[in-house]
Formats: C-alpha cells, structure tokens, sequence
C-alpha cells in the first residue's frame, strides 16, 4: 500500500514537473538578414540566414528559401539544401544561377548571381524542423527591392595624351545617379601599366568623402603633388603635378554606387567605369656626352667628444661646373638629414628642424662646387655612417628645374664618445611651479621652472617645458629661446613667452589660454659644461614633477535668433539671418562661420574673423563663390544668401559665433561658441509643363505623309524660357528602345545623334515648329519599317543670372503608335462557270476577268491551269508575268503564245486553237497581284483563283453525226409533244364515257413504249430517259414499264468520257420519238 502511494506521488510530481523542466529548453530562433534589401538589376544578391536554439548544435539542419511576388499572396518555392526538386521549375531552370549552400551546419548563404526585375519580393527562409515538437520561430522573412541601375559614368578627356616628365595632368570625369533612394558615390582613378595585371590606385573619393591615395602615390599625395576636386554638381576633377615616367599606361575613372542596409553596412549597388586615357610621359634625360658628376664628402674630423663640432664638406666636380645647377643631401644611416636646392634654399627633414632653429644644424653653399654641413654640438647619438648624394639638375622650357640621375660618394664612419660630469659634483634639482592652474579661457598660465645646484651662478642649463610628453619651447645655455613649429605661430603672436629672471629661475607665459591648452605640464633641464674650444658639452637630464592645468571655456552670454526652417523653390535666392543679442554691446567682437551640415558630411562655406576679413571654404570652388554672399548688419545681424539654389545647397545652416574680448593688455581671448541652424529645404516648383495627350495610335499607307504632333498645353509666364526637343524611336521587335532621332537644343541648334539602323528614317524626318508650343515631326514618304512607337520628350530651360542654364522642367509625352501598311488586299475576279463542246478544229477562250485591285498602280500575274477532273492533278499552262513575260509551260507552243489577249488592265484570255480529245477537262486560272513597296520592293498583295470551265473536245466527224442527230431530235421532240398533247386530251374527254376502254388504251401505249424502249440496251435506254429534262410524261411512263428505276439513274459510263447534258439529250429525244428502226439501230449504236 505504502509502494503505491508513493509511486502515485512520484508520477503525480513528474507530471506537475513536466511544464517547469521544458520552460528551461531554449527556443529555436531563426534569423535573417534585415531588410529592406534594394539591389540592381543584373547584380549579385545574397542573404544569410541562420538558426539557433536547437539542441543539437553540430548537425546540420536544412533549410528552405520561398519567395512572394508583389501585389500577390501566392508563395513560390525557390531552392532547398535537402530536396533539388523542391523549387518551381521557373527557379530550377536557372541553374548555378540560384544557390543555397551551408556556411555552418546552422546557416546558409541564399545568392542570386544576376538579379532579374521579378525577383522584387518578400524572401522567406524557413528551417526544416527534425523534430515532432515545434517550440520558437521557425522562419523569417526579409524584403528585397529591385531597382534600375542609373550610374552613368563619362570622361570628355582625349582618349591620347602625351606629356614630358614634371609637366602637369589635368583629368575629369562626371559621375551621377538619378536613384531615388539615397545612395553614396566613391570616385577613383585607376592606372594600368604595361605588363601589370592589375590597375594601381591614384587617389579616391570614398563614400565616406574621406581621400585615399594608392600605396605607390601616398608620398606624392601628401607632398601636395597629387590631387582631387568635386568641382561641381557631379564633376570630378585629378590633378598630378610633376608627372613621372612610371605615370605611364591607361587612366581611367571609376565610379560605384553604395547604399547602406538596414544593419548600417554598405553595399556597393553598382560599378561603372568611364573611357580611358592612354597617358604617355616622355622622360628627360641630361645629355649623354657631358661628363658624369664626381662627389667626394671629407671630414675634418671623425673621432670627436660629445659637444664637439662635426664638419662635413661635400665636393661636386664636373665640367663646366659654374654653370651647373645641384641639389645636395647629406644622410646619416641612410636616412636623409637637410637638403641644399638649385637655387640655394636650405630644407632640414623634421628630425632635424629643431636643432636647426637651435642653430645646432647649419648647411651653406662654400664656392663652386663645395657644399657644407656642421653639427655642433654633437652626442653620442650623432655618430654613425654619413654620405653625401647629388643630383644634377637642367632647367626646363618653363624654367622648372628636371632632375637628372644621383651621385652618391663614399661613406664616412663618425664615433662620437660621451663625456661625463665629474661625478663628485652636486646633482640638480628642477622643480616646476604654475602661479594658477585652473584658468578661464583667456586667462594667463604663468610656469616657473627652479634649478637648484651648487655654484649655479657658474652654471650653464638648457631648459625645455614639455605639454603631454611633447616639447613646447626650449632656452639653451647661451639663453636663445626656440620653440616648436607647433608653438611658433603662437610665439609670433606674443602668446608665448619665456625668459631666464635675474634669480635663475626660468618663466614660460601662455597668455590667452584656450581649452586645447590644458594638460599636464612638465620641465626638463640639462647642465651644460664648455668644452676645450668652448662647445657645451651636454649632461644628463633632469625632469620636475608634472603639474596638472585645467582650463574652463568662459561661458558666452550671446543669444542668437535664425531664419526659421525654409522650404525655396531651386533656382531661387535665399538669405539666412544670424542676429546677436548680447550684455557687452561694442565691447566684444565676433567671428563668424558659415556651415552646411549634411548627412554624412559638414561643409564650411564661409567664415569671417573678428576683423571681419571674409573668406570662403576649403571646398567652395569660384562658381560656387560666386553665388555666396556674407554681410553684416546692424543688430549685430550676419547675413548668408545664396543665389541660384541648386540641390547641392539643401540642408541644415549652422551659424557659429565666437565672441572675443580684449584684456586689460590688450589681448584678445574667445569665449565659447554659440550655435543656431536653419533648416533649409529645397523642391522643384510646380511642373506645369504638361503635353497634348490626346492622339496616341496613327495608321497610314507606304509613301504617304505622317504628322507627329507634341504640342504644349500650357506656357508659364515669367523669365524667358527656352525648350530642349527629343524624340525617340521604338521600331516593332526591335531588341533596342528608345533610339534618339533627332535633338533640338534650346538656342535652336538641330542634331541627328549617329545611328546606322536609323540613317535612312532621320533623312526623311522633318520638324516644324508653326507656334512656340508646337514641335511637330513629319516623316515624308513613309515606309513600312517605319512602324513603331514614337514618344517627345520635352525640357524646359532658364537663363541664370550669372549666364549658367537651369532645368526648370522635364515632360515626356505619351507614346504614338505608328502602323504603316503597304495597301489592303482588296483583289477579287469574276467567278463563271463555264462549259465548251468544241470539235478538234475549233477554237475556245478560257477568260480571267479581274473584278476588283487594291491599287492602281498594282502589275498582275496570271496563270492558267488544267486538269482532267475536278480531284485529279493540276497543271499549269501559261503564265503573263508582271513585266509582261510570256511563259508556255504546257509545251503547246504557239497555240497558246498566239492566242493570248490583254485587252484591258483587268481583262485576261487564252485562247486554245486546234484542241486535242486529250485537253478536254477543267480549266481555271489564278492571279497575283503586286504592288512596289519603299521598304521591300515589289511586293505580293493578295491572290484569287478563278472558277472551273469544263472544256468537252469531239473530233471532226463525230460533229457531224451529232448535227444529223440533233435535227431528227428536233423533230422527234415536235412529235412527242404533239403526240402527249393528243394523248392527254383524248383521256379526259373520253375518261367517263370510254372508263373501260381506257385501260385497254394506257396498255396500248405502254405497250408502245415498251416496244420502242426495249430495242435499246437497258443501261443506256435508263440514263438516256432518265437524265432527259423535259420528256417527264414518257419518263413517267417508262418508269410505271418498269424500265426505270424511280430514284436516279443507275451507274453507268458515258461513252467517250462526254457529260450527258451536253449530247445525250439530244438522242434521247431522237431515240425515244423515231418510228424508223434503221435509225434507232444507228442511235444505240452511237
């Protein structure tokens, strides 16, 4: 009992457990690549996708992409990782075009190597689940856009330049793109040289607006020599000064595309590249017969002590040496120290400068030829290996000075030993105290450093304060101060002070302060001791204890008040108001800057200083300038306006203003900057440009005249504008759209741009203009392969005020459908059925009558045919050309040749003469109709076929046999209709008198009829009676004989293939009537 109590609450417990122990499971979460994602038509699309929360982490799961289409809820199967049939067939005919593939056994990359327009849609990827329980998400879905690619990339440079070395290269290139989302361009130029497989980079304008020189032109870049302006709108400008040999090979721009996804990183949408330039760069070369430059470097002395002085003297020897121009370097350890130019201009590399401001450092030319170097005082860090290194120069045709090949001399080994204070001497304590140390801007920072030593009125320091690890300003032993090119300016400015006072101490002054100076503050010093010929030697270094200066802003008062947002048409002017509201009227001065903030970057267009003197951005090229104006007013108010508002100029204008005021000594300090912006937003105006819309769909003949209208509705009043006119040509299957036939640009000048396909149509375009707001375009003679779409495209221009031409709108009209026909096949002939019975020495005409033409200027073709039976084969005979040509085809000669007629344009005859018994049969004929075309030539437009004649031919005497015949039917016919007649008569008169008699009567005359019918053969005597029309009572007759059957004749063959109605009649008639036996013999026998 107790057992199972307990195994009770034991199941019981696990059950309640169940739900606890599965909230610790992880859920499956799948996750893809955030959206929405546009690409380019014709790029490379990829997505990743991956999934998390399984339990088994190291399988690999599978995983399904789908698609859905816009504007629909129907999902396409695209591609699985486990099932190859899995996607639609539209999907799996592409091939490696659309893969999936695992990058880890929990993601997959889904790539579309060319994306197509259709493939815009919802993209789904979807985890195969392994298991039976389903817990998390499972799929995930992102957006794909596909749009146009509208990067346009050009060069107007020659496609061949050729320049000397050191000349300069001047290279543009326009890069622009009318996507609608927004986007970020990166300009560079390229070279590739011979026999390189790659393109090196110049210098680039990234994305990010950032320079980057390629690794081979950094120096040269940073030297100032290389480089890139945006000098308009979307104009790229290179500049590469002093060109080199290696400059060599093609140039080219190129131009891509980035937009940043929704994770923040950019994708490159497209890239394009403009023509190249083959740049050829002719080196310069000394003469090669004037003798080689020998260099020689000595020394004076190269074991020295430090403090000592190190001289080298470096000689040029060559001919003609006074009139030769050098520029020499002398290097330490390969690495140059100062440089002497052609023209005597002294340059210290940057490891040097300050011992040459501290006249350590000195390099002069001594004579012709000799060139010196002095270091003085030396250390132990001086020695090493120096060389000397020449370079002739030539001065060119614009009195540049070329370079010719280096020279180098030998190499000289300096040792420099170091010499120590005598030890039992008392070291030197600095200390470095600040007067104040947490300042306003402004404000004056006093530092004083304290050398203490024995003796130190005998003694000699060099002291130096050092700001964050970094030299500011040096005295040496001999009391010359130096500073640092860092601090120059200041020290210029009487900023910076320093001095040694009369107890020893030595005082550094920064005075106005600014927060860029605070920091932490240190002094160094070095005793100095004379040497024997009277060099300082220098000691060991001492350094103070740091000190800490804080340095506040002095907090500005001022209030400014800016022009609230504006929204400006283009092309407008704008003014942007500044106005400054402070406590210390006319006390303080103000400097102002004039920036333009935009997504990715800040512009500065102008800036005025205290003193009001104005100058323009770094990147404010002159046409800009010229647009730009800043000017003060009483208030104070700054002022900013822009004429001419392009779309370059939206954005937000921040207008910076620092107040400086001036110290009891004189001295001007700032306070901090106060800041106001104005947003300004920049729209198209109102396009009321609009086109005539109304005729869309002409049809014309081959050769006629089509008018084209594009034709404005309205005209805007105002300025004078001026209108630019396209019209573009689709033809009908054509592979390419919109082909421009002719250009009229705003002053007034027609082009036809180059188009083989379309030469012989633009020779016959003309444009007319009968009003300002009508631009008509006919095409004369129209041809057949002038079908197509037709569609004007409309720009309307404005004079700028500085002369530049402004877009004010653009308008396409709707399509015009052009269909031209050569002519509608209205072809038609007279239809007769006709019968001959002609004997072999008659004539018979077969007639082809053309009852209706589609044109009067249409040629005929005629052909007559025969054939023996209606289901038997066809034969041609003759045909007439078009061009009048005869043709027997039949081989009957002249019979045919001699016979044929044309008696009028739609009347046709063949006459057969002296037919056989063989071409008798059906004849008919057929006609072509032509037509000349401008497109194809002659051209076929419709063909008939007439009716059949029956054509029956006997020979000679069996004609006249038949016209005995035909006269004894004659008279037979007489008779028995006479005889009928009687009969009838008699009947009914004697119907009711004579009842019984007339039985014994009708068996009289059957029994005649019987008699006469029954000497003929059964077969003949049944169609002879049968097929005679008007004989009914003997018919009727025959038929209650029995001689007859009661439904048609019985099949038989008519002698000599000849039709019954054409003779039979006849016989049977003569037949039927005669009373003679001899002649019904010869009937049957006929």
């Amino acid at each position: 009992m107790l057992s199972s109590l307990l195994s009770f609450w034991t199941s019981s417990l696990l059950f309640c457990m169940g739900p606890l122990l599965h909230c610790g499971e992880a859920q499956v979460l799948t996750e893809v690549q955030a959206g929405p994602l546009y690409r380019m038509a014709g790029s490379r699309l990829s997505i990743s996708c991956n999934v998390s929360g399984f339990t088994d982490v190291s399988s690999q799961k599978d995983f399904e992409f789908r698609v859905t289409k816009p504007f629909t809820d129907n999902e396409l199967n695209i591609i699985s990782t486990s099932d190859p049939t899995f996607g639609y067939t539209v999907y799996r005919n592409r091939g490696n075009d659309i893969t999936l593939s695992h990058v880890t056994p929990n993601s997959v990359l889904f790539e579309i190597q060319s994306l197509r327009k259709d493939d815009e849609g919802k993209y789904n990827c979807f985890v195969v689940n392994p298991y039976t329980v389903y817990k998390g998400t499972y799929d995930a879905t992102t957006v794909v856009k596909v749009i146009d690619n509208s990067l346009s990339v050009s060069s107007t440079d020659s496609t061949r330049l050729s320049h000397n070395e050191g000349e300069a290269l001047t290279l543009t290139c326009r890069a622009s793109s009318d996507t609608i989302q927004h986007t970020h361009l990166s300009v560079a130029w390229y070279v590739h040289r011979e026999n390189q497989d790659n393109a090196q980079l110049i210098l680039s304008l990234d994305r990010d607006f950032t320079l980057r020189p390629g690794q081979e032109f950094r120096g040269r870049y940073q030297a100032g020599f290389i480089r890139l302006d945006k000098v308009g709108e979307a104009t790229y400008r290179l500049r590469m000064e002093q060109l080199e040999v290696s400059d060599r090979g093609r140039v080219y721009c190129q131009a891509q595309e980035w937009i940043q996804d929704p994770d923040l990183s950019w994708y490159s949408l497209a890239q394009k590249t403009a023509g190249d330039t083959t740049l050829d760069v002719k080196g310069r070369e000394l003469v090669p017969d004037k003798p080689s430059v020998v260099v020689r470097l000595s020394a004076q002395q190269l074991s020295l002590q430090e403090g000592q002085e190190l001289l080298l003297t470096c000689s040029v020897d060559t001919q003609n040496l006074e009139e030769k121009f050098f520029s020499v370097a002398w290097h330490r350890a390969g690495v140059e120290m100062a440089r002497i130019g052609p023209t005597g201009v002294l340059s210290v590399t940057s490891e040097y400068s300050l011992r040459e401001k501290q006249g350590e450092l000195r390099a002069s030319k001594t004579g012709d030829g000799d060139y010196r170097l002095v270091l003085q005082p030396v250390s132990t860090d001086d020695q090493g290996e120096y060389m000397c290194r020449v370079w002739p120069q030539e001065r060119g045709q614009r009195g540049a000075f070329v370079q010719g090949a280096a020279q180098d001399s030998i190499s000289l080994q300096a040792s420099i030993s170091a010499t120590e204070l005598v030890p039992d001497k008392p070291s030197v304590v600095v200390r470095l105290s600040a007067q104040q140390l947490s300042l306003q801007e402004g404000q004056e920072l006093l530092l004083t450093c304290s050398v203490d030593t024995q003796n130190l009125e005998e003694k000699f320091f060099s002291v130096a304060w050092h700001r964050a690890g970094v030299e500011m300003a040096r005295i040496g032993p001999t009391g010359v101060l130096s500073v640092t090119p860092e601090y120059s300016l200041r020290e210029k400015q009487g900023e910076l002070r320093a001095s040694k006072t009369r107890d020893g101490d030595y005082r550094l002054v920064l005075q106005p302060v600014s927060t860029d100076d605070q920091g932490e503050y240190m002094c160094r010093v070095w005793p100095q001791e004379r040497g024997q010929r009277g060099a300082f030697v220098q000691g060991a270094a001492q350094d103070s204890i740091s000190l800490q200066a804080s340095i506040s802003a002095t907090e500005s008062d001022l209030s400014l008040t800016c022009t609230p947002a504006l929204i400006r048409n283009i092309n407008s002017d704008i003014t942007i108001k500044c106005s400054v509201m402070s406590s210390r009227p006319g006390l303080s001065r103000y400097a102002v800057t004039w920036i333009l903030q935009k997504p990715a970057q800040n512009v500065i267009i102008a800036s005025s200083d205290r003193d009001s003197s104005v100058k323009f951005g770094p990147t404010v090229n002159v046409v800009h300038g010229q647009r730009i104006s800043v000017r003060r007013t009483e208030g104070p108010s700054f002022e900013l306006t822009v004429r001419d508002t392009e779309t370059s100029d939206q954005g937000s204008y921040v207008c910076e203003v620092v107040e400086w005021l001036q110290n009891s000594r004189g001295k001007w300090h700032r306070l901090t900057s106060v800041y106001g912006s104005t947003q300004l937003t920049l729209i198209k105006p109102a396009n009321d440009l609009r086109l005539d819309t109304t005729e869309t769909w002409l049809s014309a003949r081959e050769g006629d005249e089509v008018q084209l209208k594009c034709d404005l509705i309205t005209e805007t009043s105002g300025p004078p504008l001026f209108y630019k006119l396209t019209w573009f040509y689709t033809g009908h299957g054509s592979p390419t759209v919109n082909n421009q036939l002719l250009e009229l640009d705003r002053s007034g000048i027609l082009r036809y741009p180059s188009n083989k396909g379309l030469h012989g149509l633009q020779r016959r375009l003309r444009l007319s203009r009968h009003k300002p707001s009508s631009f008509g375009l006919e095409i004369q003679r129209v041809h057949e392969r002038d079908s197509g779409t037709y569609h004007c495209r409309v720009e309307q221009y404005q004079l700028g005020l500085h002369g530049q031409w402004q877009q004010k709108a653009s308008v396409d009209g709707v399509p015009i459908m052009l269909s031209v026909n050569v002519t509608d096949n209205n072809l038609s002939l007279i239809r007769k059925e006709l019968e001959f019975n002609v004997s072999t020495g008659q004539n018979f005409t077969i007639p082809c009558h053309v009852a209706t033409r589609s044109s009067q200027e249409s040629k005929f073709q005629v052909t007559w045919f025969w054939q023996q039976e209606s289901h038997s084969q066809c034969y041609p005979l003759f045909t007439s050309y078009r061009n009048s040509t005869l043709h027997d085809r039949a081989g009957w000669g002249e019979r045919l040749r001699r016979i044929f007629s044309h008696d009028s344009p739609n009347h046709f005859a063949l006459t057969v003469s002296e037919p056989t018994l063989a071409e008798s049969g059906l004849y008919s004929c057929e006609v072509q109709e032509w037509l000349p075309t401008l497109s194809h030539g002659w051209r076929k437009v419709g063909v008939e076929n007439s009716g059949y004649s029956t054509v029956t031919v006997y020979s000679q005497g069996q004609n006249d046999a038949l016209s005995g015949c035909y006269s004894g039917m004659l008279i037979g016919v007489f008779v028995a209709i006479v005889l009928i007649s009687l009969l009838v008569i008699f009947v009914l008169v004697l119907k009711l008198k004579r009842a019984k008699h007339s039985s014994k009567k009708s068996a009289d005359l059957r029994c005649r009829v019987t008699s006469c019918v029954s000497r003929l053969p059964a077969s003949l005597t049944a169609s002879w009676i049968s097929t005679y029309r008007l004989d009914t009572d003997i018919r009727r007759l025959a038929i209650a004989a029995d001689l007859l059957p009661a439904h048609g004749p019985p099949a038989q063959l008519y002698p000599l293939g000849l039709p019954p109605r054409a003779h039979h009649s006849r016989l049977q008639v003569a037949m039927a009537t005669s009373s003679d036996e001899e002649t019904k013999s010869k009937l049957a026998d006929t």
